[in-house]
């Protein structure tokens, strides 16, 4: 099973995946009727800066954490000072998470999986807001590419109060599950299972297995 596959037609999933924004564009819109003063000049700015980010040349829309940052974040509570949530979200196919993953993470294959974990109930503009961390294997991939998936359906939610965002904190895990677990493996449940064409190939890319995005 791929990660995205393309539809030919509608879907139940499909369906509810569009009430779902429906509903939080009406929030939103109804919160902005209410308040409509406009935002901070530099909210979109310090977006993702709550965390310490490593930089990684090759997706440079994205903010990057280490291994050692997330383990830092596990171990102790002090994040509970900046977050009123920290969130971990696995990208990677059934049998992976199933074979291993990290404690308490989410499970997030598909892309509606992020629409209706992340949007049915979004956070309130007002509160301490929730630290996302997404991985898959390597995050060379199936991750970033949720990442972006989840933060287009926050900007089309949010059109109305640009830049307001539910999730501003959002974080690529760096190196994915495989480094994570190599050195961190107190903070998992099971083992780290690889996906099934790197053991046939002895492939360290899971691009040529997962297609393009919605």
């Amino acid at each position: 099973t791929k990660l995205f596959r393309p539809r030919c037609s509608p879907t139940p999933e499909d369906a509810e995946c569009a009430a779902i924004i429906r509903a939080a564009m009406h929030q939103v819109n109804e919160a902005n009727r209410i308040n409509p003063s406009p935002p901070p000049d530099d909210l979109d700015c310090v977006s993702g800066c709550m965390l310490p980010t490593i930089d990684r040349p090759k997706i440079p829309d994205l903010k990057c954490i280490s291994g050692e940052t997330l383990n830092a974040c596990l171990i102790n509570d002090d994040w509970k000072n900046r977050f009123s949530k920290l969130i971990i979200i696995d990208c990677r196919f059934d049998y992976e998470y199933e074979g291993g993953h990290i404690t308490s993470a989410i499970h997030c294959p598909e892309p509606k999986d992020a629409i209706t974990n992340f949007f049915k109930n979004p956070p309130l503009i007002d509160t301490k807001p929730v630290c996302m961390i997404f991985h898959c294997e390597f995050s060379k991939n199936r991750a970033p590419k949720m990442l972006r998936h989840l933060r287009s359906i926050d900007r089309k939610i949010n059109e109305a109060r640009y830049p307001y965002l539910f999730y501003p904190e959002t974080y690529l895990l760096d190196g994915g599950y495989r480094k994570f677990y190599s050195k961190y493996s107190n903070h998992c449940v099971g083992k780290y299972t690889q996906m099934r064409n790197q053991q046939e190939n002895g492939s360290n890319d899971d691009d040529d297995i997962c297609e393009e995005a919605l």
